[in-house]
């Protein structure tokens, strides 16, 4: 473990220090932030604005909220591909300068090589992703948020006392450790699925020629493979999180499971 810890400290401080991976790596999550900012903003508002029966007002704070919630929900599922993307390509960048032979032939495993990519990968990753979180709650806050962090922190312990009520067993670190190793471990798993498919597609990593990188031209069914990590996948999982969220109605009798609880509690002492 100790080979592992030291390789992903490596591979994170490179591609931190490597001003070309880093600053690609921010070139997508900044552009599509002004580009929804100030342009697909104005045509979603005016989608959904347009989609509103006849007669019926919503109030425009409400409005730009539900906007930019979901522009800021699409930039961090796209931010999270990219970004895990071009970290990836320390790997390439290693294979190519002759680093990965000076790794191979030292006394460590190559699967401990392996895991120490993929885990600098992921948490690169975060650290970009929850700078990119950052920016995009404060235009949030910005245009007027309908939900506060209060009130998701509330509907999150919502649920904790529901369970509570249920079992009898209180899961707030339970839940927390949980979602932590969910939030990190992912990342990573998002990655190996997006470059399997990649692989799988016939992916042409870039080469280095006179000390220049050269990108290589991409089959049709690469392309294919991006769009769909780009667009597909994240149709698919918004449909999947939408359906998810109907059976989310632990407010209905959320008032009086908690007398109950409270009730327990005091029947207790």
């Amino acid at each position: 473990m100790t080979a592992v810890h030291n390789l992903t400290r490596r591979n994170i401080k490179l591609f931190f220090k490597d001003k070309g991976m880093f600053f690609s790596s921010l070139i997508t999550p900044a552009v599509l932030l002004v580009l929804y900012v100030t342009f697909l903003a104005n045509v979603y508002r005016s989608s959904f604005v347009s989609a509103l029966p006849t007669g019926l007002t919503v109030d425009e704070t409400l409005i730009d909220a539900t906007v930019g919630g979901q522009l800021i929900s699409s930039l961090l599922a796209v931010c999270c591909v990219t970004i895990a993307f071009c970290s990836n390509l320390l790997m390439i960048q290693d294979r190519s300068s002759g680093a990965r032979r000076d790794l191979t032939v030292s006394p460590v495993r190559r699967s401990s090589i392996a895991l120490s990519y993929f885990l600098a990968s992921a948490l690169s990753t975060l650290i970009i992703s929850f700078c990119a979180t950052g920016i995009s709650l404060l235009y949030l806050w910005k245009i007027g948020w309908y939900l506060t962090a209060g009130d998701v922190l509330a509907l999150f312990a919502d649920v904790l006392d529901h369970l509570e009520w249920k079992t009898g067993f209180r899961s707030d670190g339970v839940a927390m450790s949980v979602y932590s190793i969910i939030a990190v471990a992912i990342v990573g798993v998002c990655t190996g699925v997006f470059n399997g498919m990649l692989g799988h597609a016939g992916y042409a990593a870039p080469k280095i020629v006179n000390g220049v990188t050269v990108a290589a031209a991409q089959t049709a069914a690469v392309k294919g493979a991006i769009t769909f990590g780009f667009v597909g996948l994240e149709a698919i999982t918004g449909i999947i999180l939408a359906v998810l969220l109907i059976f989310l109605n632990v407010e209905k009798t959320i008032d009086k499971e908690q007398a109950e609880i409270k009730a327990r509690r005091e029947a207790e002492e």
